[in-house]
């Protein structure tokens, strides 16, 4: 099995890894209308987060989906 890319959260300038029991995540791109363009095997949801912390809140930094590209359409409707 080809090991699967994580979310990552970043605290205190420290970079973790965030470890599910299942293909969710904190934020699903797929529930705002945002589609993946492709496949790959080291990425079976087709996205991963980088999350960061900011004043000890949590924000969503960078929405890595497969593909090369996302349409117009699916970013205005998200």
């Amino acid at each position: 099995m080809t090991r699967q890319y994580k979310d990552s959260l970043t605290c205190n300038n420290e970079k973790l890894y965030v470890q599910y029991k299942t293909l969710d995540s904190m934020f699903n791109p797929y529930k705002y209308g945002i589609r993946r363009s492709g496949m790959s095997t080291a990425n079976w949801k087709g996205f991963h987060c980088d999350y960061v912390t900011n004043n000890e809140e949590l924000y969503l930094n960078e929405l890595h989906l497969v593909g090369n590209k996302i349409s117009e359409e699916s970013l205005q409707n998200a």
